[in-house]
């Protein structure tokens, strides 16, 4: 393990404290901008996916409108077929 290191502990001895701060500085910033562009992506892909889910619904309340007069078309169909002739008209508007 010394012997991995002591390129960096011969580097870091040479410099001096003012440069060694920059340097630490530095890895700070570039640690925390990393946080904040990882955190950036996860809001940015969770909006997108709220605004699909959001269109989806949007989707499901026009879908559920034509479900619902499909319905009274099978109902008013089913009564017209039965012999009721004056559900016919109602057959012509639906």
């Amino acid at each position: 393990m010394k012997v991995i290191l002591s390129p960096l502990i011969s580097f870091l001895n040479s410099i001096s404290y003012k440069a060694k701060f920059i340097l630490i500085g530095l890895f700070a910033v570039v640690y925390t901008s990393f946080l904040v562009y990882n955190n950036y992506q996860t809001l940015k892909d969770q909006t997108a996916k709220s605004q699909q889910e959001l269109d989806g619904a949007a989707l499901l309340l026009a879908a559920k409108g034509l479900l619902l007069e499909t319905q009274k078309l099978r109902g008013v169909s089913v009564g017209y077929l039965s012999g009721h002739a004056a559900l016919k008209p109602k057959v012509l508007t639906l």
